[in-house]
């Protein structure tokens, strides 16, 4: 369970497991407050990662000619 505990300008004091750790308030759903129990989702974006390994064996490949 994540819990807003408070915000510091752009971050958000969030506690989670016995731990408080700082996130960006932009990660957040619109209208989150102070106290709010927050649940995150995270995914695999397969398009992007593939284009981004493609760059960087691209870069490998022209670093090592």
């Amino acid at each position: 369970m994540i819990i807003i505990d408070r915000f510091e300008g752009e971050i958000a004091v969030v506690e989670y497991e016995k731990g408080f750790y700082n996130m960006p308030r932009a990660w957040l759903p619109s209208g989150a407050k102070e106290g709010d129990v927050i649940v995150l989702k995270a995914a695999i974006d397969e398009v992007e990662t593939a284009k981004r390994r493609d760059e960087m064996k691209r870069k490998m490949e022209d670093l090592f000619e």
